[in-house]
């Protein structure tokens, strides 16, 4: 259940000239800990507020938006890469902004989910002194190959209108329909999703050297803890798993259990996040 003070709303950016929309999500009750939340590739800022905002209480949480997915401004233009630094420059004037509002303390926890971790590296060392600690749950950025079928299904078939609407049937399976229903046309939820993709990987699930960052966090002083499923097929090698235990980081693997974590699993989530940063 979200808690009563929860709310979203639009906040405005100057991101590459042009004044931007950011869908943000937070918990406005009593500050313990301010915690940021990065959501993957698809998803949105609501969704991920919902699905870590139910046995976290008492700490401000703050989701939002990656640019082209829920209530952000989508870019179509062809210096809008959507590549890792070009991600990592909108992150960077997001949290500037979230901290000049006073939305978020300049001193915070960050949760990042899949992707969100390639363009968290890249900035990592402009924001060293911002994070408390970092929690990475099924990060992209370790592994030089990813599925097969979500590397296909993300680089070719969303650039089809009509793919994209057949396969928007099979998505709240694993995720709620309100993020295709309220939050983007199946069009610009296509064309947006495989952006990301093209900046990212081949469609044979080779991934861009740009967006293999492992390098970048082995050079991080911060304390990272690593969340993975057991079967998680987008990274089946799970090569962050190796990372982490070679630089002898915390790490957490939920059995049975897949890239995108079931709703009802989520409690064996929020305890090992707890422990970590410190909540009884």
């Amino acid at each position: 259940m979200l808690n009563s003070k929860f709310e979203c709303f639009l906040m405005k950016i100057d991101f590459k000239g042009l004044n931007v929309d950011v869908g943000v999500c937070k918990d406005n009750t009593k500050i313990k800990k301010d915690i940021l939340l990065l959501h993957g590739l698809g998803s949105d800022a609501y969704e991920f507020y919902e699905r870590m905002a139910v046995d976290i209480p008492n700490e401000r949480l703050c989701a939002i938006d990656w640019l082209g997915h829920g209530k952000a401004t989508k870019l179509f233009r062809e210096e809008d890469t959507y590549d890792a630094r070009y991600m990592a420059s909108y992150l960077s004037v997001v949290i500037d902004n979230l901290i000049k509002n006073q939305i978020l303390e300049d001193k915070f926890y960050i949760i990042a989910k899949s992707m969100s971790a390639i363009p968290l590296a890249y900035l990592y060392n402009d924001y060293k002194n911002n994070f408390e600690k970092i929690i990475l749950v099924t990060p992209a950025g370790f592994d030089k190959k990813m599925g097969y079928v979500f590397a296909f299904f993300s680089r070719v078939i969303t650039k089809s209108i009509i793919l994209s609407w057949l396969c928007s049937f099979w998505i709240p399976k694993k995720r709620p329909r309100k993020v295709l229903q309220n939050n983007l046309k199946i069009k610009d939820w296509g064309k947006i999703v495989s952006k990301y993709a093209k900046a990212g990987y081949d469609i044979f699930g080779n991934m861009k050297s740009t967006h293999v960052v492992a390098h970048k966090y082995k050079l991080m002083d911060k304390d990272i803890l690593f969340i993975c499923g057991e079967k998680d097929m987008i990274f089946p090698r799970r090569d962050y798993v190796n990372f982490a235990i070679e630089n002898n980081h915390q790490i957490s693997i939920l059995l049975s259990e897949e890239h995108s974590f079931k709703r009802e699993n989520f409690e064996k989530l929020d305890e090992v996040i707890k422990k970590f940063i410190g909540i009884r």
